[in-house]
């Protein structure tokens, strides 16, 4: 890490240098924020992506001298921040949460104003978390492939419940649905929570939820996993096997990173890039991943764009399909 006297005469060279160029507006490779960054979060404070847009926030602050404020615009499953963002002054200083529902599944069911792979430059993925599909622990399924195999047998008798119409959990299943060609009747609730208390009550069949949400339940005997939509099994339910592996080419996490404005210059998004790659490997990021349980990811824009690009072809296929 830079320390702050390395960092802010570099800061002060490149100002600089940003004010040599062209007059209408040509930025430069050294580009410095000059007013404070916001990071716009789509939903309440206390869930997944505002833990990690605050967490982000408190490692990041620590290498730029402007300051870095997170503003929560709940609302519409992330459309409305998703909005704001896309149509905010792509300056590099408006940053959005992204990569899960109002990025992958909302615009498939419904219009919004937005094109999440026109609209965004995606600058990188800061931690993705697994999707773990549930039953009630007393339930007779044990893996993917029983819980299919009787939804053939009983087609649409079978529930699953989701986090909502439209969201990342509900396609989910709407994608397993399509490539393993089964039908399941969504019940949608008006969260994770709710979702899996009606698994566990036996209201609905199944559900997924990442770790951290499902990991009460698991714990105290309520719930069982059995499967997980990752590309590989997660480490604490080793006994749950992929859906890939399973044999379906289903694919869906919940994936928590940092976009902006279709419009921000190249060289702004790099530095942002890199401000938030390094924030990654700081011991106040680090410490906080442990204590709350985020897996980590830290990819580049190009790598993010690939991932949200899977999911959402996947659920574009399945749901006009």
């Amino acid at each position: 890490m830079l320390g702050r006297r390395t960092l802010l005469g570099t800061m002060a060279l490149a100002a600089a240098a940003q004010r040599q160029g062209h007059a209408q507006g040509q930025v430069a490779q050294g580009w410095v924020p000059q007013k404070p960054l916001q990071i716009i979060v789509g939903f309440a404070p206390g869930g997944g992506s505002d833990i990690v847009a605050r967490g982000v926030q408190q490692a990041a602050q620590e290498l730029v001298p402007q300051p870095i404020v997170v503003v929560n615009r709940p609302g519409a499953a992330g459309v409305l921040a998703a909005q704001q963002v896309a149509q905010a002054v792509p300056d590099g200083h408006t940053l959005l949460v992204t990569g899960g529902s109002e990025s992958t599944s909302v615009p498939h069911y419904r219009e919004v104003s937005y094109d999440p792979q026109r609209d965004f430059r995606h600058v990188i993925l800061v931690a993705r978390y697994p999707l773990v599909m549930l039953v009630k622990a007393d339930s007779p399924f044990r893996t993917p492939q029983q819980l299919v195999a009787e939804a053939r047998r009983r087609p649409g008798q079978l529930t699953y419940g989701s986090s909502g119409v439209a969201s990342l959990y509900q396609s989910v299943f709407v994608v397993l649905g399509k490539r393993a060609g089964v039908e399941m009747l969504h019940v949608p609730y008006t969260g994770g929570a709710p979702a899996l208390t009606a698994v566990a009550s036996g209201e609905v069949t199944c559900t997924v939820a990442t770790p951290d949400e499902c990991k009460a339940m698991v714990e105290g005997g309520v719930l069982r996993p059995i499967g997980v939509a990752s590309r590989e099994r997660f480490a604490d339910y080793p006994h749950a096997p992929t859906l890939i592996e399973s044999g379906w080419d289903v694919y869906m996490e919940n994936l928590k990173g940092l976009s902006v404005p279709a419009a921000t210059p190249a060289p702004v998004v790099a530095v942002l890039y890199d401000v938030f790659h390094r924030a990654l490997a700081t011991p106040t990021w680090r410490g906080f991943a442990q204590r709350v349980g985020i897996t980590t990811a830290d990819k580049d824009g190009p790598a993010f764009t690939q991932d949200i690009q899977a999911m959402s072809d996947a659920i574009a296929t399945a749901v006009k399909g």
